[in-house]
């Protein structure tokens, strides 16, 4: 039998050389590597299309908590992601998709970064006033003293409900003829 050749033979004895030969066409053909340089769009399962808009959603969650700390590589890699996925899985040509796409483009070119300076002006003029206080220089301003309010016979509206009794009325007063009555007899 030939060593390049493909062919099994029928011989028992040669059942080393038949392994080896099935073993190198069966690991040659199993796993192939090839290099591709056009871009192939991926699919999804028809069950995993849900997920696309869910993932685009927690994309842009992660950007918009990115801002206030002023992380922006996050920020921007987040962006990225989704303009990725809107450039892979939609239609590019809708209009919809463009306007969306240019939005995240701006968004993406936008630093969040902000240049707070490292020492305040006002910090100065401060110091230099305390320092004069200190000093005497300055009289401490006066503590204004809280006024006392003065009772009113105004009903005040707050929470809490005052019952008053009606005033007594004449009748009231007078005794009735019956209490008199039973009162000297």
């Amino acid at each position: 039998m030939d060593k390049d050749s493909t062919e099994l033979s029928n011989n028992i004895p040669d059942w080393k050389q038949n392994l080896s030969q099935s073993w190198k066409s069966f690991s040659k053909n199993f796993i192939t590597i090839r290099r591709r340089d056009f871009h192939e769009t991926p699919l999804l399962a028809p069950n995993q299309d849900i997920y696309l808009p869910a993932n685009i959603r927690a994309q842009l969650l992660i950007a918009a908590q990115a801002i206030p700390p002023h992380q922006e590589q996050i920020y921007k890699q987040s962006l990225e992601q989704v303009s990725t996925w809107i450039r892979i899985y939609f239609n590019t040509n809708d209009a919809a998709t463009k306007a969306f796409l240019t939005e995240v483009d701006k968004l993406i070119e936008q630093p969040i970064t902000m240049d707070i300076p490292s020492e305040l002006k006002s910090l100065l003029l401060l110091d230099k006033a305390l320092q004069k206080r200190i000093q005497g220089k300055i009289p401490s301003s006066p503590t204004p003293k809280p006024q006392k309010t003065q009772p009113t016979n105004e009903k005040r509206t707050n929470h809490h409900i005052k019952i008053v009794p009606p005033a007594p009325t004449e009748e009231a007063v007078k005794p009735s003829n019956k209490t008199a009555q039973e009162g000297t007899a």
